[in-house]
């Protein structure tokens, strides 16, 4: 027998050595005695290995017992540092990987913002730079990331101010402060996890839980750019955790971090019931009402600074940068969310996200509250998003982090759940097993998402042009743009107009207007706004832009700067590289020179 064993392990190692080396090499070839033998399929291999470990418990069944019990209290006892060590390598993620770029539309929103809160410019409003002779002349002036405010010829912010106030507070550590907020939000959400399915599943199951959170696609998708979904997850689960808490001063930290979470992610205001209704109703008498005051302490301020600032900035309380209630939500959004979102979910993590579904068993223990806080948080996170805007890429699951770091303690319920229901050393290698496929998978389809790494291709070119601009262009540039007519102020230090929202005047007219008040007209466009631009500027359909190209980058996409004046002369144009690593680089916002010109037709 035990030659048996040793045969049948050797010959399982065998398997899985092939199974690898098949997968990392995309196949093998191999000629014995004139015979090709060829292996393309690392599956088949796979379940080589599983048959005959399968085979070896079977017929060891007592000693993988014994094993698999003392690996089990190992694991249990390191289960806190194994936990931190995986929430470090998450924030590691985030800082090699992050974009570290105030690019787009809601990285410069938030990272602009941030500015404007540290410099004491906001509340604001802002002020619009330009008098145009144009009806759209305040829509001409608004960047990505803003609309217009309640005062005339001024714009305020489209994002929710919690997460820029964060990134004000960083700025006290230079130009990349603002930026480390993402990566240690999503530390701190594993960590947390970690905590809650401790409390939930033990210390194996909190380490599980703290992997499946890793692990989950959009969150390693979304920690590696500057936006408010990875720290509202954290300020969620945190609050949910902390309500667990029995202790007066646990219900006052629930409620500090609701009103984070709530100041970040405003829409989600509803979701603070569950975090409200763990401090009530385990509580009785006097206890209870003095913790539900001790909770409600710091969120009463933070909705009614959301409530001051919705009125100051768009002219309603009910009213986000986002639009009204009503703009937001329908019931015709019901269906499509109700397919999307679990299909995503399923897309990105695989079966095993149905694990969750064995955590009610779970109801009759001494810790069934923390299970039914779990459900609640999943529940009412959704609910929050059912009748949202309808969305058609994966990672529109990013609305639903403030959920996410329950459905993982949950999965990891479920998993200790299966461990106990199933006779050892059985129960153990399946709950494993099953976290460890759903793991994978979920990693394996952030890797095919381009997550490591990809999010960095195309930021660099915010950089460089910004960079060129502020170096080569004259202080009276105004450059019409709309993916960079954020980035262009913030890195560039130069004046921007948004083409796509001309409309009552030919484009030509407008450029001859702005030379004549002493101001020198430029476009920048990426590759793919070419048609747009080119539309925009009354130009025939398929035509190429016909101005002098100052600067050109081919990398990233492509991106190019032209010379819109009538007195451009043909130059030979800069070729730009991108930069990388990326760089932390400070606003240049304050350096836009133009303030208090009218342009008169």
């Amino acid at each position: 027998m035990p030659r048996l064993t040793k045969w049948v392990r050797s010959l399982a190692v065998v398997a899985a050595s092939a199974a690898l080396a098949i997968k990392l090499s995309g196949g093998l070839s191999v000629s014995v005695a004139g015979l090709s033998i060829r292996a393309r399929d690392p599956w088949r291999a796979v379940i080589v290995a599983i048959v005959l470990i399968v085979i070896d418990i079977a017929v060891n069944r007592r000693a993988w017992t014994v094993a698999t019990d003392r690996v089990a209290a190992r694991v249990a006892r390191w289960s806190a540092a194994a936990a931190c060590v995986v929430a470090l390598l998450l924030a590691v993620h985030g800082l090699a990987f992050g974009s570290f770029t105030a690019g787009g539309s809601d990285s410069y929103g938030y990272v602009s913002q941030a500015y404007g809160w540290a410099r004491g410019e906001l509340p604001g409003p802002p002020r619009l730079a330009l008098t145009l002779p144009l009806r759209e002349s305040d829509d001409l002036q608004m960047p990505l990331g803003y609309r217009g405010g309640r005062a005339p010829h001024s714009i305020v912010p489209t994002y929710a101010p919690g997460l820029p106030l964060l990134m004000a507070a960083m700025l006290v550590f230079g130009p990349c402060g603002p930026y480390v907020i993402v990566p240690a939000s999503a530390a701190l959400l594993v960590w947390t996890v970690f905590l809650w399915g401790r409390q939930t599943a033990g210390a194996i199951g909190g380490l599980m839980a703290a992997l499946v959170m890793a692990a989950t696609p959009v969150l390693l998708f979304q920690a590696v750019v500057p936006m408010s979904d990875v720290p509202a997850g954290a300020a969620w689960t945190g609050a949910a955790w902390l309500s667990l808490s029995r202790t007066r001063r646990g219900a006052l930290l629930a409620g500090c971090v609701t009103a984070v979470g709530v100041l970040i992610r405003p829409n989600l205001v509803p979701l603070a019931v569950v975090p409200l209704a763990a401090v009530l109703l385990p509580r009785k008498g006097a206890d209870r009402w003095q913790s539900g005051l001790l909770f409600c302490l710091p969120l009463i301020p933070a909705v009614a600074l959301i409530a001051v600032l919705n009125q100051y900035w768009y002219g309603s309380a009910s009213v986000s940068g986002y639009g009204s209630t009503g703009q937001l939500y329908s019931l015709a959004n019901i269906g499509p969310n109700l397919r999307l979102y679990p299909a995503w979910l399923w897309q990105s993590q695989g079966a095993g996200v149905l694990l969750a579904l064995l955590a009610p068993a779970r109801l009759r223990e001494s810790n069934r509250r923390s299970v039914v806080l779990a459900i609640a948080m999943v529940l009412v996170t959704f609910a929050c998003y059912l009748a949202y805007g309808s969305f058609d890429v994966w990672w529109y699951l990013r609305f639903l982090l403030p959920g996410l770091g329950a459905l993982s303690v949950l999965i990891a319920a479920g998993a200790v759940t299966l461990a106990r229901a199933i006779p050892q050393p059985w129960g153990r290698l399946v709950a494993g097993s099953a976290i460890l496929l759903l793991t994978t998978t979920s990693v394996m389809f952030a890797a095919a998402a381009n997550t490591f790494g990809g999010v960095l291709d195309g930021q660099q070119r915010f950089i460089a042009m910004g960079e060129f601009a502020a170096a080569h262009l004259p202080a009276e540039a105004v450059v019409f743009a709309v993916e960079h007519s954020g980035t262009m102020r913030f890195y560039g230090g130069r004046y921007t107009l948004r083409f796509d929202q001309l409309v009552s005047e030919p484009a030509d007219v407008l450029i001859d207007q702005l030379e004549r008040a002493g101001l020198h007209p430029y476009l920048l466009v990426d590759d793919f706004e070419r048609p747009d631009a080119a539309r925009h500027f009354k130009l025939p359909p398929g035509a190429a832009l016909p101005w002098p190209i100052i600067a050109r980058m081919r990398e990233r996409g492509g991106v190019t700067i032209y010379d819109l004046s009538a007195h451009a002369r043909s130059i030979q144009p800069v070729a730009l590289e991108p930069d990388r690593p990326l760089r932390c680089m400070p606003s240049r916002e304050r350096d836009i020179a133009i303030a208090g010109r009218t342009v008169r037709p």
